[in-house]
């Protein structure tokens, strides 16, 4: 290369480094420059840099801080379409209701049927679903309009707006009417805009505060949609009505849950259990469509045991619908899904069924309704001593599920911690006491367990007062009991070790609300503030309260029986970016642990399909594990 053109490249050279560098400012060049805090420049010069932050990764390698930073919680909130983004201002909400007024109304419950239970299958995947479906029923340009919109945290429906839209089928739609749903999700997202908008929060209430409605949509929010797997759902109701009764039977007020559930009802729980799933694995199979008798023909209890599992389950569309109305107008028409949760099944006829929504279903089977199919049927017969004698057991039963979770964390790496029950505690040290306390070497950890729910004042009808009731009953109160043993434990641990104590050993809080508790940044800035005003579980070595359900403490005991450490696990989710939102989010989306079910647990997992297996004269063929045939 001759020397003109050496030149005249570096020339070039220059020139392309100052357009992408810049250049020092030539009214910087006689005088002192003073540099920004916080700003990166090029040495020796004036000139800002790019000034990208990198981290080195546990690999060694070094990436931007931006790629190596975890979720926050607000990346747990997902989003969903409203119809002004669709239609501009050409439909609204008065248009839905005018095409609800003609529909066909089991059409339309037909449509939300369907809608839902693709959307809840155990690998649904929303985001090709809502893709889908917006280029079926949309034409351009609003089906191109759609697909841009949407996203990973951005969808089109929601469960809320679709069960909604099944509520307004129940109270407007005719019995017999226009038989087509082409503005079915035109009228939810519809109704999604009046879903999205805020009420009036009070006057210099802040986030903070349950009288801050932004406080309180995220309760109802996380109330609502907050699932628990349905294996543990199953596994979870094995222990409670089977397996732990019969290992309780020296409690002095002990109750046969499962005899008391026959007796109190009139249907015996192996059909209710039996039935149930089958209702449920059909709708998942084929979403959408009615399901008949000669459908669950396989059945060996026959007709009559099916309908007495019906008049638990299922309701019939008037009716459905003059108690949706009724709740409506006590709670709002925004969370007001109390009957579809009691009635997940819709009669269209005497001879079929639809599963409104398989996610309910599934949870009005196994969760905690059938405790209260069983004390209201008790009630009904004058019996309020034998109901609340039940109640009060089956909470005794949820306590000790916990506890003996607690007890299996309380093992790790081949050696036994010591666990110290409430009997030990208050043996040590009387008076009212903590559940337990696991002695974890360097620190203890110090557990209550709370098998209260909040109202449904609270998480249906968002009232704020009943809102700071359930959080001093399910919180505040159990957290008083803590601070007692903590305080004790600090003041002479030696009265429940018998050895010397252990000086400056830290204490982890651990609160165990066995059937959830809507942990959040704004419940989680309400209670470290109220613990502050109160003085409770403070100081440098008293760690903040951690609350888990017991689906969460299921996950802690899998991974410390595959080597992990409990008290790794709190401190870790402690200094999470996640530490005010949930375990289950912090543990699956920030350490990316998949935690497979506790050994321990896969015989009552198994055996909780039994019931059904029976019922249905054994597996098909292609059928694994020897569950249900015939579904």
């Amino acid at each position: 290369m001759s020397r003109e053109r050496t030149t005249d490249f570096r020339r070039s050279l220059r020139q392309l480094e100052r357009l992408f560098t810049g250049d020092q400012p030539a009214e910087a060049g006689s005088y002192i420059f003073v540099p920004e805090p916080g700003r990166a420049y090029v040495r020796g010069t004036a000139v800002r840099s790019l000034d990208i932050a990198t981290v080195r990764t546990p690999s060694g390698l070094w990436v931007p801080a931006t790629a190596a930073t975890g979720p926050a919680p607000i990346d747990l909130i997902k989003t969903y379409l409203v119809a002004s983004e669709v239609f501009g201002g050409t439909y609204g909400l008065s248009d839905a209701l005018d095409w609800l007024s003609r529909a066909d109304r089991d059409m339309v419950l037909i449509e939300c049927a369907g809608l839902l239970a693709e959307r809840e299958k155990v690998d649904a995947n929303w985001h090709d679903l809502d893709v889908d479906l917006s280029r079926r029923i949309f034409q351009e340009p609003h089906s191109t309009k759609v697909v841009n919109l949407l996203g990973d945290d951005r969808h089109l429906l929601s469960s809320q707006g679709l069960l909604v839209l099944a509520k307004a089928a129940l109270q407007v739609c005719p019995a017999v009417g226009d038989r087509s749903v082409s503005f079915a999700v035109p009228a939810v997202l519809a109704f999604q805009e009046v879903l999205g908008r805020d009420d009036d929060t009070a006057v210099g209430a802040d986030a903070g505060s349950p009288a801050h409605s932004l406080f309180r949509e995220i309760v109802q929010s996380q109330a609502f949609y907050g699932e628990t797997y349905e294996g543990s759902l199953m596994t979870h109701f094995q222990l409670r009505w089977r397996e732990l009764p019969a290992a309780m039977t020296s409690e002095r007020q002990w109750v046969d849950l499962e005899q008391t559930f026959g007796d109190a009802t009139g249907v015996p729980l192996e059909d209710f259990l039996a039935i149930g799933l089958a209702l449920w694995a059909r709708s998942m199979q084929h979403p959408g469509q009615a399901i008949t008798f000669g459908t669950l023909a396989n059945f060996r209890g026959g007709p009559a045991r099916i309908e007495a599992v019906a008049s638990l389950i299922a309701g019939e569309p008037t009716a459905l619908g003059t108690a949706l109305a009724d709740q409506e107008r006590r709670f709002g028409f925004r969370w007001s899904f109390d009957a579809l949760r009691h009635f997940p099944v819709v009669r269209p006829s005497s001879e079929s069924f639809l599963v409104l929504s398989p996610r309910l279903l599934f949870e009005r089977i196994y969760g905690w309704l059938p405790i209260f199919d069983l004390e209201t049927s008790l009630r009904s017969r004058g019996d309020s001593k034998a109901a609340e004698r039940a109640k009060h057991f089956f909470r005794r039963v949820c306590e000790r599920q916990a506890l003996d979770s607690l007890r299996a964390c309380a093992v790790e790496g081949g050696l036994a911690r010591r666990f110290y029950s409430e009997a030990d505690l208050k043996m040590a040290y009387g008076g009212r006491t903590a559940d337990a306390a696991i002695d974890c070497g360097s620190a203890w950890v110090v557990a209550e367990v709370s098998t209260a729910q909040l109202k449904r004042e609270s998480v249906v009808g968002g009232d704020p007062a009943e809102l700071e009731k359930d959080l001093d009953r399910a919180v505040y109160t159990k957290a008083r009991q803590l601070d007692a043993t903590v305080c004790a434990l600090q003041a002479d641990e030696s009265r429940l070790t018998s050895a010397e104590p252990v000086v400056g050993r830290r204490i982890v809080p651990l609160l165990v609300v066995t059937e959830g508790f809507p942990v959040n940044p704004n419940s989680t800035l309400a209670i470290e503030r109220k613990l502050k005003d109160e003085g409770l579980l403070q100081g440098g070595l008293i760690a903040p309260i951690r609350i888990v359900d017991q689906e969460e403490l299921d996950m802690i005991e899998s991974v410390v029986e595959s080597g992990g450490g409990l008290l790794d696990l709190l401190d870790a989710y402690n200094g999470g970016r996640l530490r005010a939102a949930g375990f289950k989010e912090w543990l699956l989306l920030e350490r990316r642990l998949q935690p497979s079910r506790p050994s321990r647990l896969e015989t009552a997992f198994a055996a909780s399909w039994e019931p059904a297996v029976r019922a249905f004269g054994g597996a098909d063929d292609g059928d694994e594990g020897g569950r249900p045939g015939g579904l």
